[in-house]
């Protein structure tokens, strides 16, 4: 893959060193096959949610963008990206599973309504990032409207003075420096050897190789000569990067002798107009021209009040691709920098706080990448029929939900398996036993749980350099600060406390699925809590996880290992024991050993009911009893098959499919400024837009008139392009 890398500059490279000997090509080609240097396609991640700040309990909206790290263009070599919820400790709360297409995803990802006030941080991974370890994180604020002490909304930004004198002059080896040029197609830099170090170079060759973590753009040829002080050396500006560069000077010998880094950026090679159209009483029509490209652009757009507190810019997708996925830390907050760009900053950032291996990737041993792409989930089971030998039969899957029909085969086990299958999440497939002159033969399937590779890090794996920024951020917003007349927003039907605290719960949903289930055979409904998984943010953990989010109840394990769920609201007499076991009922079905429960997942189960008094049971439920009903054993919810030799299913896991339109959430502001500080006006996750030509969208403006636009976008070729723009519609 390097040759063939190599081949854009290496007749450039093979001009300029005609003069020397046969083997300074060779000594080159040695160079670039060396492990110093990769061609790997490597991912490099932006999130742009429709705020920073959320309520427990509230949706966040969100587009991800996925690009190869080199050029910035869409990423399509995977197409399952995973969100990551991780808390203030790190440590993983929730994952879900969206679908990429062309580099691009967007969907919502619920919050759990028990979730504490603090900062979280957003993580987008991929089975095949688990390679690189390449780390994409993206930190938010969660309020609990049940408790608004320590909370600072105002969320102040960590941003410190780039401080030039901490770049120490390197006094033995080389010095690197960019320096103005007539030559429009080209940058120029000058080397400039040190008289410690040229003595030992004097008439040998050397290479300065321009790249990016060991990704190589090109070479230039260096004849060291004792009595020369500074040696010029041009870049096509088609082999730079945008973003960070490094220049890394060589030997003959493949020793790495001095590296430096710069940022390569035009801030001015993309101009996106925003102008407002049409207004209506609640709507807006925005047009969107954009210069600077002759290419299709992708953007989303989050619309707000312009007077927000629940949006700092800690992300936008140039620093995301150009500058954060390379740095130990974020000090600089680069996010807010970019806006207002000078070079000279960041080509010292680029300095301070690059990570120290400019090779980052030479310590793969082998190649070695383990971790492959994903391109869907997996399907697996096995069939089960009268049949012994079905070595000319096959598996039929059927989903006209996603719009799926495949066959595949079975082995001398009785094994099936279907992969790349994309498969959203709740829905419902067929399967079905096909002989050999296509007709469908009885039988039944057993289906395993388990779907994709990629597996979720339960704690979050991190430089120390980043969360030492994360840790000092997150210290300037813990306490509130003084918001006089200021009442924050309240979940529409939440009970109103004697403080202005608000408890947040699905109290209006619990009712009704109480009425539903009334005449069910479960007892004491009334006093019971009533909760359906999807309703959790828990429904993609497994079961047993979920069952840890249910109020006064605690998940134990015997000295044997074996699961059991126990009361935590104390003995009703001194003879009871402290925490006693619950009962649990599976489908009216008393399981004695909650081991079976070990592989089932949340999202299995149609709801729970908690009694954990056994109100109305009298004594056969002591402690408390738990009723499970799961989808499946839930007759108000199959559906008849014709044929009864093709088997249904509902999906255990899969995509989560978006939805097409922003929904509001179910919040009452209590005074115009709540309003101003707090909503949400739209959230547009998926427009095109043409170059050099007007682009009409149209959003909500509800009855807004100052509305601020956060717009987040890049070009087919992979350039991205970042703009906030106020738009006041009582002016002309």
């Amino acid at each position: 893959m390097k040759k063939i890398l190599l081949s854009s500059f290496l007749l450039n490279f093979i001009f300029q060193i005609s003069f020397a000997q046969e083997s300074v090509n060779d000594k080159a080609m040695s160079l670039i096959n060396s492990d110093y240097f990769h061609a790997y396609k490597i991912e490099k991640f932006s999130l742009h949610t429709n705020k920073t700040l959320y309520f427990a309990g509230e949706k966040i909206w969100f587009k991800a963008y996925i690009a190869e790290d080199d050029t910035n263009t869409a990423f399509t070599e995977c197409a399952n990206i995973y969100l990551n919820l991780y808390d203030a400790n790190f440590k993983l709360v929730l994952s879900n599973l969206f679908y990429a297409e062309n580099g691009k995803s967007y969907g919502e990802l619920e919050l759990p309504d028990t979730l504490e006030n603090g900062s979280y941080y957003l993580q987008l991974d991929t089975q095949w990032n688990k390679n690189f370890n390449r780390n994409s994180i993206f930190p938010i604020k969660i309020v609990d409207l049940s408790d608004m002490n320590s909370v600072n909304i105002n969320q102040e930004i960590l941003t410190e003075t780039v401080d030039v004198s901490r770049l120490k002059a390197n006094t033995e080896s080389f010095e690197i420096n960019r320096t103005d040029s007539n030559n429009k197609a080209a940058l120029t830099f000058e080397i400039a050897p040190k008289t410690t170090i040229i003595s030992n170079l004097d008439n040998s060759y050397g290479f300065a190789v321009l790249h990016r973590e060991g990704s190589v753009r090109s070479m230039a040829p260096i004849k060291f000569n004792k009595d020369k002080e500074i040696y010029k050396i041009n870049f096509a500006k088609n082999d730079v990067l945008e973003g960070l560069n490094t220049i890394s000077v060589f030997n003959d010998k493949k020793e790495e002798l001095y590296s430096k880094n710069f940022f390569i950026y035009d801030s001015n090679s993309i101009n996106l107009n925003v102008i407002k159209d049409a207004v209506s009483e609640d709507s807006l029509t925005v047009n969107f021209n954009l210069f600077g490209t002759d290419k299709l652009a992708n953007i989303s757009v989050s619309v707000l009040p312009e007077e927000t507190l629940v949006y700092k810019n800690k992300s936008n997708i140039i620093s995301d691709y150009l500058i954060k996925p390379y740095l130990k830390g974020d000090h600089y907050n680069t996010a807010m920098r970019i806006n207002n760009y000078k070079q000279e900053d960041f080509d010292a950032i680029t300095q301070l706080e690059a990570k120290n291996n400019v090779f980052v990737y030479n310590t793969l041993s082998n190649r070695n990448t383990p971790y492959a792409s994903e391109a869907g989930i997996i399907l697996s089971g096995k069939v089960t029929t009268k049949k012994k030998n079905l070595s000319k039969y096959k598996v039929l899957l059927s989903s006209t939900e996603n719009k799926i029909t495949a066959l595949t085969e079975i082995d001398n086990e009785n094994r099936f398996k279907f992969e790349k299958l994309l498969l959203n999440h709740p829905t419902k497939y067929t399967l079905s036993l096909i002989n050999e002159k296509g007709k469908i033969e009885k039988s039944n399937f057993f289906v395993y749980n388990t779907y994709i590779d990629y597996r979720a890090n339960p704690s979050l794996n991190i430089d120390i350099n980043i969360k030492e920024v994360l840790d000092k951020t997150d210290s300037l917003n813990r306490t509130v600060k003084n918001t006089e007349n200021l009442r924050l927003p309240e979940f529409y039907g939440a009970e109103q406390l004697d403080e202005v605290n608000i408890e947040v719960y699905k109290a209006k949903k619990e009712l009704e699925l109480k009425r539903k289930i009334k005449n069910s055979g479960i007892f004491g409904l009334s006093s019971s809590r009533v909760v359906k998984p999807e309703d959790t943010g828990f429904n993609n953990t497994l079961f047993l996880t979920f069952l840890q989010t249910l109020p006064n109840t605690i998940l134990t394990y015997t000295a044997a290992g074996i699961p059991q769920l126990v009361n935590t609201r104390g003995p009703k007499s001194i003879n009871d024991a402290i925490n006693p076991p619950i009962a649990v009922v599976w489908d009216g079905a008393i399981l004695q050993d909650l081991s079976l429960l070990a592989f089932i997942y949340a999202n299995e189960i149609d709801y729970v009911v908690l009694n954990i008094n056994g109100t109305g049971y009298g004594s056969n439920f002591p402690y408390g009893v738990l009723h499970v009903v799961s989808k499946n054993g839930n007759d108000l919810e199959k559906r008849v098959i014709k044929n009864r030799n093709i088997k249904e299913f509902d999906t255990k896991f899969g995509f989560i499919n978006p939805k097409e339109k922003y929904k509001l959430p179910d919040l009452a502001f209590s005074s115009q400024r709540t309003i101003d500080n707090f909503s949400t006006i739209d959230w547009v996750p998926n427009f095109n837009i043409k170059p050099n030509s007007d682009n009409l969208l149209k959003i909500n403006r509800r009855d807004y008139d100052n509305i601020k636009l956060i717009i987040n976008g890049i070009t087919e070729d992979g350039k991205p392009f970042y703009k906030e723009h106020i738009i006041n519609l009582s002016s002309n």
